[in-house]
């Protein structure tokens, strides 16, 4: 079978060896936690599904599961704003029969009122990715969030340490001068870390002006220094590029399809569980859609800097992406993705092996 083959491929004991990591997880151990992924030998071989938002990641992961091109495998979400429960539309996460025909992981699992670092994402992702190779299946990472594929492939910069007080006078400071002049301070201190983040992510600035405080380095410079350089997984990554045109044409078709499938009724909803300030706010759309619920923008407005915003980030996204040593390069069509699904296709069994007993390499899609 699919799964008897892909099972092959993981010597190590990986059931006892997650059961393990459940009980360190489960303790608090981090630390320890991180240090058995990283000298963990041999490596779990995983595939990554990556690109721009809008260029059909999610599609081309299904066919691969339909057209059964690869052995049994189930998704890894990567992807910051799936996270959240309650954000569905405006984040296009999978609909309940994409769930049913493919498991998926880190969906749903944290409410959007409740902060989420990298480092916990790494630490579920982990252990979703050995629990998906102990039952002979491949982890295949789907989402668009660089730093958290970035991460599972060469592990976090350590994180200083929380300054509380800190924290709270930077707030104080806001509330009397402005968010401006607070990242205007980020601007002198970290001007690569403030192009990074957008002027109205209060969270962000926060941290990491408090980073600087309670370290005495940038956030650019730690990761400069961390390089990610020791692999934690054997990774096999794809880049979906599709030409710019098309992709700006899908980004505001997807977000008049947002609109018209329910989004506003959506923001409207987590405003009344959640209040205007939950951290969900701070992804793009929610927080346009909620600025317009609240009167501070029309509707036209406000879906006119959603596109914008959208298709800003999709280039930023791009431009992190060209910096991933691994990433093979795949030129993707949406409306015609045969060639791409047999390059990744044929990749993903050249790199599992097996290839004759399989047969899945040789299978063409279209």
């Amino acid at each position: 079978s699919r799964r008897t083959v892909a099972a092959r491929r993981y010597p190590v004991d990986v059931s006892a060896w997650t059961s393990h990591c459940y009980r360190r997880a489960a303790a608090g151990d981090r630390d320890a936690f991180q240090t058995m992924i990283e000298t963990d030998h041999p490596k779990i071989r995983i595939a990554i599904i990556t690109g721009p938002t809008g260029s059909g990641k999610s599609a081309i992961v299904e066919r691969l599961h339909l057209e059964r091109r690869i052995p049994a495998f189930e998704i890894v979400i990567a992807d910051s704003r799936q996270i959240y429960s309650g954000m569905s539309i405006g984040t296009d996460k999978p609909t309940a029969a994409q769930q049913a025909l493919i498991p998926h992981h880190l969906l749903d699992i944290v409410p959007p009122d409740q902060p989420f670092s990298a480092g916990e994402y790494l630490m579920r992702a982990d252990l979703a990715i050995r629990s998906i190779a102990a039952h002979g299946a491949l982890p295949v990472i789907v989402g668009g969030t660089g730093l958290y594929i970035r991460s599972l492939i060469g592990g976090l910069a350590p994180a200083p340490a929380d300054d509380a007080d800190f924290r709270d006078r930077l707030r104080e400071e806001i509330r009397s001068t402005g968010l401006s002049t607070v990242y205007r301070c980020l601007e002198q201190l970290d001007p690569e870390r403030a192009a990074r983040i957008q002027p109205n992510d209060e969270r962000r600035i926060i941290r990491a002006l408090e980073i600087i405080r309670t370290s005495g380095k940038t956030v650019s410079e730690i990761y400069r220094n961390h390089r990610f350089e020791q692999l934690r997984y054997e990774p096999l990554m794809f880049v979906l590029s599709v030409p710019r045109e098309k992709l700006y044409s899908r980004i505001d078709r997807r977000v008049d399809e947002m609109i018209r499938n329910g989004w506003i009724d959506e923001v409207r909803h987590l405003i009344e569980r959640y209040g205007r300030d939950a951290i969900g706010f701070d992804a793009i759309g929610y927080r346009e859609i909620r600025d317009c619920l609240l009167g501070d923008l029309d509707r036209d407005e406000a879906v006119r800097l959603i596109k914008q915003g959208t298709r800003r980030y999709a280039k930023r996204q791009l431009t992190w992406f060209r910096k991933e040593s691994h990433a093979i390069w795949i030129e993707h069509d949406p409306d015609a993705p045969c060639s791409s699904m047999d390059r990744i296709s044929q990749s993903i069994n050249l790199f599992l092996g097996d290839r004759n007993e399989t047969g899945h390499a040789t299978r063409q899609s279209c």
